[in-house]
């Protein structure tokens, strides 16, 4: 099975988000978390680096 199969959403919507070609929304976002067998907020677990100049 696939992320996009047992998020049940279609593959060519996470192709999208993954190029940043469509922004996620949050039902999406829920999706990929299930599919990916992980808590959303792991998607957001990531470093990020605002100027602060």
């Amino acid at each position: 099975m696939t992320v996009a199969s047992i998020g049940k959403i279609e593959p060519k919507g996470v192709y999208r988000v993954l190029n940043g070609e469509h922004g996620a929304s949050l039902g999406t976002i829920i999706s990929l978390a299930k599919g990916l067998e992980i808590e959303p907020k792991e998607l957001f677990d990531f470093e990020f680096f605002l100027d602060k100049g």
